[in-house]
């Protein structure tokens, strides 16, 4: 036994010494730790030991415990016994570690620190921890490092010449010994181990430089630096310019640059054709600078480089000044024979050297090139003046000469005259044309000798009298080089006499006969001319017949139609009197009657109004108006143009035409379509009455055989009896509209229950009467109405009847109620039963109390209930006080309670009251005005203490008061008809403060003129004041949102945090089944007087569609305005909740896609939206969504324009007879209130001239929380009603454009300036202080702007980056909207030198097929644009792109031309088209807006063919001329696309994408001027878009 427990013990124990090994574990935090020499140094030991358990502890220096050997300690430095608490130096610790080293000893860990560590600290440290039962021991090696120190004393600066030698030797020591080595910037020489040598065997001018001696080990490094400063003469000469190919303009500025290596730095010595320059500040730059360079400086300059050394090479570049030629030899004028040679000479200078040319001035024609002119033999053709032209491309000169070439007068016969024809008396005039050099003199003769001699003029004026005078004359021309002779002959000749006659006539045709009676020049017969009209005010119509017909048949006439025809006969001189001939063709078959009109008269009877045929063709005689295939014909006579036709169809549609008559044939007219009027329907069909409670009855009916119209009312009438009562009918009658009601009726604020439900309507009618008369025997007939416009209706006959009887119901009230006295405590009460018992009355019940109305008695009457008269006895009464008695009669139901009756002390003063107790009334208000003045005193007290007031007529210097509102709530909702804060509905006026439900006092509504200056004061300080008036924002009242938390629609919302209130929500009706389903995330908002003008709610999610577009169709809404992206910032804001190419069901609605118009701002979608039903049908309505896309995806919009412009046109477009316009966004509150106040204020703008923000925002957020969500929004709508109010409405049509142009060019008194230059001004009113230009003024950008113009970090184009170049993605330019298009153009600066690879990479990567150019290279004597175009037929390579010309064509004012832009990487071609206006200066307007037109017309072309990319414009700057042609491009696409004008809100939306876009006032009325000069033009340009 006791052998077994010292096993049992013996096993405990080892058990215990296992879990304690387990228990103690000792780690080193790093097995080697490395420190510099004095640097200090902790070890580190983690512990892990049993709880509670006091181990001892020792730490030292120890052996390395390697290659076998066991791991001791050497020297204990600190020691921890078990019974101590802090580690104690051991006595053994050597000396050098005294004050250095310190222990300390946590639960879990043991630090050893050392400090000023020397090399002979290095070695093994040991902690070792032992228990009762173990011990651990760790090491940690410890390794001192000493940081490399350079030893070499080196000089800072080695002066030496080139070729001579040097060696540089660096030492270093250190532990580790440290590497050392040579550097020269990162290139590294002879790296070895704490000696390196750096030879140089001889120096060069490359060795010339700063070098590093480098020193390297564990515990660092260490540098020295000298510099070799090498002497040598000049070298590598380098000179250039900053001219493009070494050539510059005359007058222009040139910089040569002249650069060498050398030491010390050279002088440079500049030559002109080897002349020395002296120019002291070039000498010493490098930099020879020439303004206003001539042409005479131009030539071979040189640059030699010198110094000490010596000199450098010589350098040369050949410099041409382009300069307009001279003529430095003029040709002189010239005069030979004909036949003779003629040579002139002319020579000119210029750069580039200048081409002569030889032009006769006449026509301009070229005659030779070359400085030499030769003409072997000189013609009379040759005679006249010449110019000599010098031309170089930069300019011409010119020198005239003449040439004169004598030669023989030459008589032209052609030119001369002929035979002249002329009657005995009459003036002839003869005309002898010569030519000859020198002028000749003309000679006359004839028969009877000499006539006449003249030395000016070849006319001869005779009149011949006798046949002497007829006959040849001869007319002689001579001067000194000979002489010529011409004759002409005078011939007496008569007109010719002609007799036209009529021979026949048709329906279209005439036929004439004629005799000619004299000619005397029978031998030139004559041709004869037939010319007819027909009426004096038309043009004569012709026909040339031959001499040899005596007869013509005139066709193609118009029937019965008068005309005047004449002859006349033309011989070789003369032609005849007209013979006259008036005659009339035959009559046809007429023309169909015209403009036929037809009307309803009533119901059976229409009017038919026609006007006579345009050609009648005789006369007509009679007019019939038919029906086709029916026997309703009228026949009229001819003066009659309107009949009646009547015993027509009520309401059905008639085909009429009209047919005309004459003797000839009948013409029928086009069919007109006519509806009579309405009528009564006839009798509906078979009624059945069927009760579906106790006083409610379901009736059933066919629909009227004959409706004869439209069914818009029925009539129920009831004839009934009580059923214990016999005779005495009674009738009611039930009005309903013919609409089907089962749907959920609109409602705003309360529910109300319908008396009367409309089922269906078709194919049979089907309504349910409820609340009808109980206790009855009731015989029901119905009747149905039509009715045209706001006439009375028209009733078809009653129905039959249908009996049925209704059960019990409460009865009314008794009457007659009298109060009597009996005695001082009893009163004797008489009545009259109800005169509606509904029932049989089982008793009555007297109700009485006294004037307390607290002690309240009831007496019940169950017998005498058959008496005419009833009475009962009250008893137990007090003395001297007043009674106020009721009575009540009981059937089955308890029934109403009759009007109290008051029973006063003094006998006879008994009073009745039939609904209000008057004195309770008059003393509860009389306390209610009292304690309502105590309290206005009271507030009017406190508010003048603590709150600064404020005048809504005068701003001072203090901006607006916004005063804190309490937190008392707004109290009993139904205190304000159950809409808080509708009384806001009527706006508010004056200079009151306002006091809102809740009793908080509100900013009062600003005056327009004054809003400008409020804001302005409430921005300063970064919007403090506003930041403190939307913070002020309270909402009064405790509404509550319990149907948003109910777990079945806490899915259908898109933000926990944005619900609806219960009291505003929009209900739908809940469908069967369907738990929650009249639930949607949606309140109704007002507007300014406008109550639940709005609906605002939440982007629909995915299981909302169907409740959406439900609410659309329940509230009847027509107009949608979303007012967000669908993903915005990556996030996902609304889903897209409505179809695009087909329709789809929505729940019950289908919904089918209409048009889709895309602005730039805007889209507009159009929808036909149709409830489904498989009870009813209904019509389709159409539903519009405007949806606007500019807002960003943070914040709010920089400028207001935009959405100004989007709010003006949904204004404009909501029918009077919509239902809300419901808006959304994300969440329904944000941009949804925004918009929603925006139309509020415009309306109170309107109508009251103020804007009450602040309290209309307080308004909205009492029917929906957050509306206005943000303080920027806030501020937001204020700086919009500045924008607004500022430049009000700048929009019209058209066809007012003169008007507006006459209006704008008128003076404003109050500044001198024209309207249009004070529209001009106000395009910078309000301009935002938000817009940043960070990326254009970056340092790497700055040099890449021309001038101060830079683009909008919102709105500029980025290029796409390259790896690790910094400013790789900037150009100065902007993207630009048009009317229709986002980034329609890209406007930019003229490309800099620096640029132009940027300008070609930024067309290339934004696929750009067109480049307008509106500038030229050259502008104010300096360039403005970089040439950025290759030569024809050449090409150039900017980056990665290779431009070429493929064509180009000179237009009226600009130049096109075709570019092949080709990638040379990846080999992709493209088509570029580049426009090059040329007439329009920097700051000014060009003279050739048709040219300008016609340029446009040709980049539409071209866009429409390549896709309508950006176009990319540019002038100098990218804003001025660049803006006024955008502007000019979005003003005319909008006068074709809606045909309205609106330059002002064009060029500001331009300056929010660009600044200074349409620079002046000039290019302002420019865009106007051309818009007009489009207009008129309108159909040559039809086509533009």
């Amino acid at each position: 036994m006791l052998l077994c427990k010292l096993s049992w013990l013996s096993g405990v124990v080892i058990i215990f010494i296992g879990v304690s090994v387990r228990a103690l574990k000792l780690t080193a935090v790093r097995d080697k730790v490395s420190v510099n020499v004095r640097q200090d140094v902790s070890l580190n030991w983690t512990l892990e030991i049993k709880p509670g358990e006091k181990p001892d502890i020792l730490c030292g220096t120890s052996t390395s415990g390697l290659e076998g050997s066991a791991l001791k300690m050497k020297d204990v430095l600190f020691a921890k016994r078990k019974f101590q608490d802090k580690p104690q130096p051991s006595d053994e610790m050597p000396s050098k570690f005294s004050g250095r080293v310190h222990m300390i000893w946590q639960s879990q860990t043991i630090s050893l620190s050392i400090k000023r560590v020397d090399l002979s600290d290095e070695g093994f440290y040991m902690c070792e921890v032992s228990t009762l039962f173990v011990t651990a021991r760790e090491k940690i090696s410890l390794e001192v490092i000493d940081p490399p120190r350079i030893t070499t004393v080196l000089p800072k600066e080695i002066n030496k010449s080139e070729g001579q030698n040097l060696q540089l030797t660096c030492e270093a020591n250190g532990r580790p010994k440290p590497r050392v080595s040579w550097k020269r910037g990162e290139t590294v020489f002879n790296r070895t181990r704490q000696i390196s040598s750096l030879n140089f065997s001889p120096l060069t001018y490359k060795d010339h430089g700063e070098y590093r001696c480098v020193a390297e080990n564990a515990g660092g490094r260490e540098e020295k630096k000298v510099k070799i400063n090498v002497q040598y003469s000049p070298k590598e000469t380098n000179i250039t310019t900053d001219a493009y190919q070494d050539i510059v303009s005359d007058g222009s500025r040139i910089s040569i640059t002249c650069v060498a290596y050398g030491n010390p730095k050279p002088l440079y010595q500049f030559f002109i054709e080897d002349k020395p320059i002296t120019d002291r500040k070039a000498e010493i730059s490098g930099v020879l600078s020439v303004t206003a360079i001539t042409y005479r400086q131009s030539g071979i300059y040189s640059c030699v480089p010198e110094n000490e050394k010596g000199k450098g090479p010589k350098k040369e570049v050949a410099i041409y000044v382009r300069h307009k030629p001279e003529i430095t030899r003029q040709p002189a004028n010239v005069a030979v024979d004909e036949d003779s040679p003629v040579s002139g000479f002319c020579d000119a200078k210029g750069y580039p050297p200048p081409e002569i040319t030889w032009e006769k001035v006449r026509g301009n024609k070229l005659v030779a090139r070359g400085r030499n002119l030769f003409i072997p033999n000189a013609r009379r053709s040759d005679k006249g003046r010449y110019r000599c032209v010098a031309s170089n491309g930069v300019g011409y000169a010119s020198a005239e000469f003449r040439i004169d070439v004598y030669y023989k007068p030459v008589i032209n016969r052609t030119a001369s005259s002929q035979d002249i024809p002329v009657w005995a008396g009459n003036t002839a005039n003869l005309s002898c044309v010569a030519d000859g050099n020198p002028a000749p003199r003309y000679i006359w003769t004839n028969s009877t000798g000499h006539v006449a001699t003249s030395e000016e003029s070849g006319v001869l004026q005779v009149t011949p009298q006798d046949s002497d005078g007829f006959g040849p004359y001869t007319c002689t021309v001579e001067n000194s080089k000979g002489k010529d002779s011409y004759d002409i002959r005078l011939v007496k000749v008569d007109k010719p006499i002609v007799k036209l006659n009529l021979e026949a006539r048709s329906t279209t045709s005439l036929s004439f006969t004629w005799s000619l009676l004299s000619d005397s020049m029978s031998n030139n017969p004559p041709y004869y001319t037939l010319q007819y009209r027909m009426d004096q005010d038309s043009a004569w119509l012709k026909k040339t017949i031959s001499s040899k017909v005596n007869s013509y048949v005139l066709t193609g006439l118009q029937p019965y139609t008068l005309y005047t025809v004449q002859l006349l006969a033309t011989n070789l001189h003369f032609t005849s009197d007209p013979s006259r001939v008036t005659a009339k063709t035959g009559a046809a078959a007429p023309g169909p009657p015209e403009n036929v009109r037809a009307y309803a008269v009533n119901r059976t009877s229409i009017r038919v109004e026609w006007d006579p045929p345009k050609k009648p063709n005789g006369p007509i005689k009679t007019y019939s108006v038919f029906i086709p295939d029916s026997v309703h014909l009228v026949s009229v006579k001819e003066n009659v143009t309107e009949v009646v036709i009547g015993r027509l169809e009520p309401y059905t549609n008639y085909t009429v035409k009209v047919r005309v008559q004459n003797s000839v044939g009948t013409k029928e007219s086009s069919a007109v379509i006519v509806q009579t009027k309405q009528s009564a329907p006839s009798k509906p069909g078979k009624l059945e009455a069927n009760m579906t409670g106790p006083h409610s009855v379901r009736l059933k009916w066919t629909k009227p055989k004959r409706p004869n119209g439209i069914i818009v009312i029925f009539k129920v009438r009831m004839f009934w009896r009580f059923k214990n009562r016999k005779g005495g009918y009674k009738y009611n009658t039930y009005i309903i509209p013919a609409k089907v009601t089962n749907k959920r009726r609109k409602r705003r604020l309360a529910r109300e229950t319908s008396d009367n439900i409309v089922w269906r309507l078709d194919p049979f009618r089907d309504i349910e009467l409820k609340k009808i008369q109980p206790f009855a025997i009731i015989s029901v007939r119905v009747s149905e109405a039509t009715r045209d416009d706001d006439k009375e209706p028209m009733w078809s006959p009653f129905s039959s009847n249908q009996t049925i009887e209704t059960d019990e119901g409460a009865p009314g009230a008794p009457s007659d109620v009298k109060l009597e006295e009996k005695s001082a405590t009893s009163l004797l009460v008489t009545w009259k039963s109800p005169e509606y018992p509904n029932g049989i009355i089982q008793g009555y019940r007297i109700i009485y109390s006294d004037n307390t109305g607290r002690n309240v008695s009831t007496a019940d009457i169950t017998k005498g209930l058959t008496n005419k008269t009833l009475f009962y006895l009250l008893t137990g009464l007090k003395e001297n006080v007043e009674y106020k008695v009721y009575v009540q009669a009981f059937t089955s139901y308890p029934g109403e309670v009759s009007s109290p009756v008051i029973y006063n002390k003094t006998p006879g003063d008994v009073a009745e009251h039939t609904g209000v107790d008057t004195g309770s009334l008059y003393g509860g208000v009389f306390a209610g005005i009292i304690i309502l003045a105590f309290a206005i005193i009271i507030i009017a007290l406190i508010i003048r203490k603590h709150r600064r007031r404020r005048d809504s007529t005068e701003l001072k210097n203090n901006r607006y008061a916004v005063a804190n509102s309490n937190d008392s709530g707004i109290g009993d909702k139904d205190s304000l008809d159950r809409v808080p804060g509708i009384k806001y509905l009527q706006g508010r006026r004056g200079s009151e403060d306002v006091v809102g439900p809740g009793k908080f006092v509100t900013i009062k509504p600003i005056p327009i003129e004054k809003l400008r200056e409020y804001c302005e004061i409430n921005q300063a300080d970064g919007n403090k004041a506003f930041r403190e008036e939307f913070v002020s924002i309270r909402v009064p009242g405790n509404f509550t949102w319990e149907s948003s938390q109910r777990p079945e629609n806490q899915a259908k919302n898109r933000y926990k945090n944005i619900i609806p209130y219960d009291h505003t929500r929009v209900q739908l009706v809940e469908l069967d089944g369907y738990p929650g389903s009249d639930y949607i995330n949606a309140n109704f908002i007002d507007g300014y007087n406008h109550h639940c003008k709005f609906i605002a709610t939440q982007g629909p999610v995915a299981s909302t569609f169907g409740d959406f577009w439900r609410t659309v169709w329940d509230q009847g809404v027509c107009i949608i305005v979303m007012v967000t992206n669908m993903v915005e910032g990556g996030r996902i804001k609304c889903l897209k909740y409505w179809p695009s190419a087909s329709p789809e069901m929505y729940g019950p609605v289908l919904v089918s896609p209409g048009d889709e118009e895309e602005l730039a701002d805007y889209v507009i979608r159009k929808f036909s939206v149709q409830m489904t039903s498989d009870t009813a049908e209904y019509r389709a309505r159409e539903v519009i969504q405007y949806h606007f896309t500019a807002w960003p995806d943070q914040g709010v919009p920089t400028h207001a324009t935009s959405l100004l412009a989007f709010l003006k046109k949904v204004r404009a477009s909501v029918p009077e007879d919509s239902g809300p316009i419901l808006t959304h966004c994300s969440a329904g509150v944000g941009r949804t209130g925004t918009y929603i106040v925006l139309d509020a204020m415009l309306d109170q703008i309107d109508a009251e001239g103020v804007v009450d923000i602040y309290g209309f925002v307080c308004h909205i957020r009492q029917q929906r929380s957050a509306m206005v969500q943000t303080e920027a929004q806030y501020v937001f709508i204020h700086d919009a009603l500045v924008e607004y109010v500022t430049c009000g409405s700048t929009e019209f049509a058209v066809r007012d454009l003169p008007e507006n142009l006459r209006v704008l060019n008128t003076i404003d008194p109050d500044s001198g300036d024209s309207l249009l230059v004070v529209e001009f001004k106000n395009l910078g009113l309000g301009d935002s202080d938000y817009d940043s230009f960070i990326s254009a003024s970056q340092p790497e950008n700055k040099s890449k702007n021309r001038f101060a113009i830079l683009p909008f970090d919102r709105s500029r184009v980025k290029l796409w980056p390259f790896t690790g170049m910094v400013g790789s993605d900037y150009i100065n330019a902007s993207f630009v909207d048009s009317f229709q298009q986002r980034e329609a153009f890209i406007a930019t600066q003229a490309p800099l030198d620096t640029t132009v690879v940027d300008f070609w990479r930024m067309t290339w990567e934004y696929e750009a097929n067109c480049i307008v150019m509106l500038c030229t290279q050259n502008e104010r004597e300096e360039g403005i644009c970089a040439s950025y175009l290759p030569h024809k037929e050449e090409f150039i390579v900017y980056g990665l792109l290779m431009i070429e010309i493929e064509a180009e064509d000179l237009r009226n004012g600009f130049c096109r031309r075709q570019l092949k832009i080709t990638n040379t990487k990846s080999g992709e071609e493209r088509t570029l088209y580049h426009f090059h206006f040329t007439d329009w200066a920097e700051r000014s307007i060009p003279l050739n807006g048709v040219g300008l037109l016609d340029m446009m017309k040709c980049i539409t072309r071209v866009q429409q063919q390549t896709g309508n990319g950006p176009i990319v414009v540019h002038c100098s700057d990218g804003s001025g001329r660049t803006g006024t042609f955008c502007a000019i491009n979005i003003a005319l696409e909008r006068v074709k696309l809606d045909g309205s004008v609106d330059m002002f809100q064009t060029v500001r939306r331009l300056r929010t994408q660009r600044p200074l876009m349409v620079q002046t006032a000039e290019q302002y009325k420019f865009c106007y001027e051309m818009v007009r000069l489009f207009v008129d033009s309108f159909s040559d340009y039809a086509n533009f878009k």
